[in-house]
C-alpha cells in the first residue's frame, strides 16, 4: 500500500521482476532452461548462452581482456556463441556425430532453430532432446574451458563418449513412467 511517502511503498513480487527486467529480448530458450530432466549446471550455461553473457573469446576481446579472441578449440575464427557451438570445425564433428547416435540432424545453423524443429515431436521426447543438446553445449564449453585454460584439447572420441555416458546417467537417474521408458530406448 503507498501512503505517499515512497520510501513505506509496500514491496511485491511484481515489482522485484519489474526492476530486474532491463529490456532483455524474449528467447526460445526457456524450454531447455525449464526442462527439469536437464542437470542444473547444464540449464545454468544454457542460460548464460541465451542471454549471451558467457564469456567467450570475442567478449574477452572486446573487453580488452585478451588480444586475439580466436576460439581455443580450432584457432580458426574469433570465438562467439554461434561460432563456438555451430561453426567450430570440432563442434560441428561433435554434434554430427551424437545426432547419428539418436537418430537426428543437430544444429543446422544455431542451436536455437534446431530447437524449434524439435517442437514437432511429442512433449517427452522434447525432454529427452533437451538432455542432449544441454549435455552437448556444456560439454563442448568444458573442453574450450581446458583448451583456453590447460592447453590441450580433447579428442572428439572421448568428448563423445562422454557425452554419451552423461546423457545415459542423466536418464538412468529419473524415475520414468513406461511410457517415458520405451521412448528411453529411442536413444
Amino acid at each position: 500500500h503507498d501512503n505517499g511517502d515512497s520510501k513505506t511503498k509496500d514491496y511485491s513480487m511484481k515489482m522485484g521482476y519489474d526492476w530486474l527486467d532491463v529490456g532483455s529480448e524474449p528467447t526460445d530458450w526457456w524450454p531447455w532452461m525449464y526442462n527439469r530432466w536437464i542437470f542444473p549446471k547444464h540449464r545454468f550455461i544454457m542460460w548464460i548462452i541465451a542471454h549471451k553473457r558467457i564469456l567467450t573469446g570475442a567478449r574477452m576481446k572486446h573487453m580488452n581482456m585478451t588480444t586475439t579472441g580466436l576460439c581455443c578449440i580450432c584457432d580458426d575464427e574469433l570465438e562467439n556463441i554461434d561460432h563456438l557451438f555451430s561453426g567450430c570445425r570440432f563442434s560441428r564433428r561433435i554434434f554430427n556425430e551424437i545426432g547419428a547416435w539418436c537418430g537426428i540432424l543437430l544444429p543446422e545453423k544455431d542451436c536455437i532453430s534446431w530447437w524449434l524443429r524439435v517442437r514437432e515431436r511429442s512433449a517427452t521426447k522434447k525432454k529427452f532432446v533437451g538432455i542432449i543438446l544441454a549435455t552437448s553445449i556444456y560439454t563442448i564449453w568444458h573442453v574450450r574451458n581446458v583448451a583456453k585454460f590447460d592447453f590441450f584439447v580433447s579428442t572428439q572420441e572421448k568428448v563423445t563418449r562422454r557425452i554419451k555416458n552423461d546423457v545415459i546417467r542423466r536418464v538412468d537417474s529419473l524415475d520414468l513412467s513406461t511410457d517415458c521408458m520405451n521412448t528411453r530406448n529411442w536413444i
